[in-house]
């Protein structure tokens, strides 16, 4: 049985009334190429089309909205596999990620510490000002 018939009759579907699976053959041919559980579905509740999988394991078929069911759609489904992704890409990616997270976290810290010192030392400048303060510390230069 073709995969968009299946979800038809797919209670995580029919629970859902504002889905409409769309019978295109020849779309749903080209996605059956990409993964046999997919199938195209039309939220008529947000005017949007959006692909589907009987895989998912969840309450919610969703594996991602498109723009429109096209040649186009196909081909980003088809790049976006994560069985397609080079695994060395995403290992160097994920490395530069981290590197400039924990670059903003330095520099956030850094900023933080800067503040700090400045308040600290505005403070101390302030006190040094005072009267009371200048009188202590020049009896206590007096006496030595």
């Amino acid at each position: 049985m073709k995969t968009y018939k299946k979800a038809q009759h797919d209670p995580r579907i029919l629970d859902q009334p504002w889905l409409e699976v769309v019978t295109d053959t020849d779309f749903n041919r080209k996605l059956n190429r990409i993964d046999p559980g997919y199938f195209a579905v039309v939220n008529h509740q947000y005017s949007r089309p959006e692909i589907h999988s009987l895989k998912n394991k969840s309450s919610d078929t969703l594996c991602l909205v498109v723009e429109d069911f096209s040649d186009k759609t196909i081909s980003r489904i088809w790049d976006t596999r994560v069985d397609r992704v080079n695994h060395r890409t995403l290992k160097d990616h994920n490395e530069k990620f981290k590197k400039k997270r924990q670059r903003e976290i330095d520099n956030d810290n850094f900023a933080i510490a800067s503040e700090w010192y400045d308040e600290a030392h505005l403070y101390k400048d302030h006190a040094e000002l005072h009267d009371s303060y200048r009188n202590k510390h020049y009896m206590s230069e007096v006496a030595n």
